[in-house]
């Protein structure tokens, strides 16, 4: 299971350990799962509300009975026994090793030699 999975399921939250991170994540959370605030309000990454838990802010999403993005912080995450991962890791999961492609002989020629 990949943390995009476990975040998807309420399983993990994710760590913002800075305003622009909080705002890139909540951008993915809207424009790649249209995932939505707990309220149903949409999510907009320029109200990251980051300011109140600074580098402790995290987000979950569907924790218990919720169906949508809740924000809290990583000491309250841990209590309740939630994992925390950074967000670029959930985010570089998207570039998988898997979806790698290693150059040609003839590629890497080209771009070593330009012939």
């Amino acid at each position: 299971m990949t943390y995009i999975d476990e975040f998807l399921r309420g399983k993990i939250a994710v760590s913002c350990q800075t305003e622009e991170g909080a705002a890139k994540f909540l951008r993915w959370c809207k424009d790649e799962y249209d995932i939505k605030w707990n309220g149903g309000e949409a999510i907009d990454e320029n109200y990251t509300r980051w300011k109140e838990r600074k580098d402790q802010m995290t987000y979950i999403y569907g924790l218990g009975l919720s169906t949508g993005l809740q924000f809290g912080s990583a000491d309250y995450h841990r209590e309740i026994g939630v994992d925390i991962v950074s967000y670029n890791e959930i985010l570089g999961e998207q570039y998988s090793d898997a979806d790698f492609e290693p150059a040609s002989d003839e590629e890497l020629k080209l771009m070593l030699f330009g012939r």
